[in-house]
């Protein structure tokens, strides 16, 4: 990726969010969207925030030279002040803020930042829990005391359901070390997470430890259906895409002769939360089947090869017949499901498109018989 290709930095967070999101960031005709956050989500935020300082002050009292870098500091300041940090082999950097990665289009500032070896590895804090009980299974968590010091622990399974997203941010801090020299090599590609469990009853809080090149994660593949990768690989595609998309974005300005965008809004989950909830509705409007269906929603890829079908409407969705030849071309899209289960999807989709279609809110579950 050359220099002169690279226009934009994502932070952390854009890997794992919606790509139409980061298109509306960068497009000069997207208007600026006036958004607060619902009462819940900012209750959410302030609990986390809470969160952070409670870990940071258990961090300092805990390691001797652990510093914080102030909030309040610009981020030039901050990045310098960082750097500092680390060429002094400070033992942990709390609230840190990483040197731009231009070729990589990465900007970032982990929580933590733990010194092994000759480098530094990356943590973050979640307000949410980050281990759960196994019979069999191991989880390599270290104590806030020396939090460079891993333990293997029976019964317990990093395997949750935050690790996806908690690891896509830990890859992205990586790479960022990575990129600034300060990575503390390709035999330390960890991360750690502060989260709210607990070992034991009223035990102290842990870090625990992923490992980022291990094939944690279920992914669409074209020629195999699914395939594993890791939180790195999956980072890298995900965050290269959205790199992308808003480099495309920057050239759609309004105006005759702009490229098209890369990216269609489609209704989801995270649209509820999402400061261009209300203008991507406009855009996809009511008829469209992936912003009418809110309860049993399908996935992006589902809701895509539907569309690439000619099937974006609620009404044609609501008249499919599943036993129609093209069915098997929808499944062959759809790998990340077995075909039994992307039937059953799909079946759920048509039956709730009827349902609004009719102005029915409500139906009888069915029996299965």
């Amino acid at each position: 990726m050359s220099n002169d290709a690279i226009t934009v930095l994502l932070g952390g967070y854009a890997a794992k969010r919606c790509p139409v999101r980061v298109h509306n960031d960068y497009s000069p005709a997207v208007p600026t969207v006036q958004w607060e956050p619902p009462p819940e989500d900012q209750a959410r935020f302030e609990a986390g925030l809470a969160f952070e300082i409670k870990v940071f002050a258990a961090i300092v009292a805990a390691v001797p030279g652990a510093v914080v870098v102030d909030q309040w500091l610009r981020k030039t300041e901050a990045i310098e002040a960082t750097t500092r940090a680390m060429d002094e082999s400070v033992p942990v950097i709390l609230g840190g803020w990483l040197p731009d990665d231009h070729e990589g289009g990465r900007t970032g500032r982990p929580d933590i930042l733990i010194r092994a070896g000759a480098g530094y590895v990356p943590g973050d804090v979640k307000h949410h829990s980050t281990v759960k009980p196994t019979k069999k299974t191991t989880a390599l968590v270290s104590a806030l005391t020396a939090p460079a010091e891993l333990t293997s622990v029976v019964g317990w399974s990093s395997a949750t359901n935050h690790r996806p997203d908690d690891g896509m941010q830990l890859a992205h801090y990586t790479r960022l070390l990575q990129a600034c020299e300060r990575h503390a090599g390709l035999n330390r590609l960890f991360g750690g997470i502060v989260g709210t469990s607990v070992l034991e009853p009223d035990g102290p809080l842990v870090m625990v430890w992923h490992c980022l090149t291990d094939p944690l994660i279920e992914t669409f593949s074209r020629r195999d259906g699914t395939k594993k990768r890791s939180l790195l690989e999956r980072h890298d595609h995900e965050h290269g895409f959205r790199v992308k998309v808003a480099q495309q974005a920057l050239r759609i300005t309004g105006q005759p002769g702009d490229p098209e965008s890369l990216v269609v809004p489609i209704g989801q989950a995270e649209c509820d939360t999402c400061p261009y909830g209300d203008y991507c509705s406009a855009v996809m409007g009511e008829d469209d089947p992936s912003h009418a269906i809110t309860i049993g929603r399908l996935d992006r890829r589902e809701w895509l090869t539907l569309r690439a079908l000619g099937i974006d409407t609620t009404n044609v969705l609501a008249d499919i017949d599943l036993d129609d030849d093209w069915f098997a071309e929808y499944a062959a899209e759809v790998t990340h499901h077995t075909p039994a289960q992307a039937r059953k999807r799909l079946a759920a989709a048509v039956e709730r498109a009827g349902m609004i279609r009719t102005g029915v809110t409500t139906t009888r579950p069915s029996t299965g018989q």
